[in-house]
């Protein structure tokens, strides 16, 4: 394989591995917004907002009177084995976060 094939073949595997990762983001964004409406239907008080511009993405979180952030490096790096149950890793994520929060940790 010549030296232009090889580069051919390594930014093919990065594009494909970024595309990847901005859908694991987007399903991640859509868990949290899924998550944070199940809350409001409940009456709790909660938002996400997500922080682009961040590197990892981030979102921060409020849950009544309490607020944490959670970052998209720790949800794909909990998620690695197995990106199909991202959600269940997202909800998992949230729920420890939210315990630290309260507890003040």
């Amino acid at each position: 394989m010549s030296f232009e094939d090889q580069v051919a073949m390594i930014l093919r595997q990065a594009n494909r591995s970024a595309i990847s990762t901005e859908a694991l983001i987007q399903k991640i964004d859509t868990t949290l917004n899924h998550l944070i409406e199940r809350l409001i239907q409940t009456g709790t008080q909660a938002t996400v907002d997500r922080r682009e511009e961040t590197s990892p993405h981030t979102w921060e979180v409020t849950v009544g009177d309490f607020s944490f952030v959670l970052f998209s490096s720790d949800i794909l790096e909990a998620a690695e084995e197995n990106e199909d149950y991202i959600e269940a890793v997202v909800e998992e994520l949230f729920i420890q976060e939210l315990e630290h929060a309260v507890s003040g940790e």
